[in-house]
């Protein structure tokens, strides 16, 4: 008797093993990885030159990448166009742009909008420096790393739930000499953030560059977070504090307008 086709692609899990591989290589790319060589996103993914190449033919095919004779392969248009269609559609910046905006000119230094989904930390706005000697790379934020200010801030007031499997899968790279490398300082300066309601990254990330973040709740749940980023020959111990307090207060503005309009 013929055995039914069982569906090879399907994980344990019930997730999808193909659509999980397109996902990943989307994701390889990031603000210090424009571009990437088919070479370096088969090592980063750890496929075949083969299965590498089926990929980025079929994704190119449908927008999601685009090739750059002679350098390799960036984001396509048709993200761009997702994109469009996910910031026109999440209430998020119908409320949070006249905030932002409104911080970055009182502080005149970089100020992000960002949002977990999962273990992912997606920017979903960026409002770029007033001053002349400012930041030109930052490295890209994603979960479950710890070495940001947003990163800290969304670990510390996920549910639960998430809490625990974020805290348990935290990768602790030492990036700079003042990367947090020790599970129990992360969990010291996990409690501060909860006790302060605000994250510090002290050159944890990058070196000279210092940023503040504070959490954005909406339906009870910290979901975003904005942050305030700088050289640290700005962001001073003695300007901190105002820089704080102004964090702070946008982001309880922002969650004020998100619990009206969730009530």
């Amino acid at each position: 008797m013929a055995r039914l086709k069982q569906d090879l692609d399907t994980r344990t899990d019930g997730r999808n093993a193909i659509a999980d591989r397109a996902i990943e290589i989307l994701l390889s790319f990031s603000d210090d990885k424009p571009v990437l060589t088919a070479e370096q996103l088969r090592e980063a993914n750890g496929m075949s030159r083969s299965a590498i190449y089926r990929y980025l033919t079929s994704l190119r095919a449908n927008g999601f990448v685009a090739e750059e004779p002679g350098q390799g392969f960036r984001l396509g248009p048709k993200l761009i166009e997702m994109a469009r269609i996910a910031r026109r559609d999440n209430p998020i910046m119908d409320v949070a742009q006249r905030h932002i905006r409104q911080l970055a000119a009182e502080c005149g230094e970089i100020v992000q909008l960002l949002e977990r989904v999962g273990r992912q930390l997606i920017l979903l706005e960026k409002i770029d420096s007033q001053h002349t000697i400012g930041i030109t790379h930052l490295r890209g934020g994603m979960l479950p790393s710890p070495a940001g200010s947003s990163a800290k801030v969304l670990i510390a007031f996920a549910p639960q739930n998430e809490f625990d499997e974020l805290l348990r899968s935290v990768d602790l790279q030492a990036y700079t000499a003042k990367s947090i490398t020790d599970p129990k300082e992360l969990c010291r300066q996990i409690d501060l953030v909860r006790q302060n309601g605000y994250a510090l990254n002290d050159e944890e990330l990058d070196e000279g560059v210092r940023a503040v973040a504070a959490p954005i709740f909406s339906r009870r749940e910290a979901r975003y977070a904005v942050s305030v980023v700088g050289p640290s020959f700005r962001l001073t111990d003695e300007a901190l504090p105002q820089l704080i307090s102004k964090v702070k207060a946008t982001a309880a503005a922002i969650s004020s307008e998100l619990q009206q309009r969730d009530s």
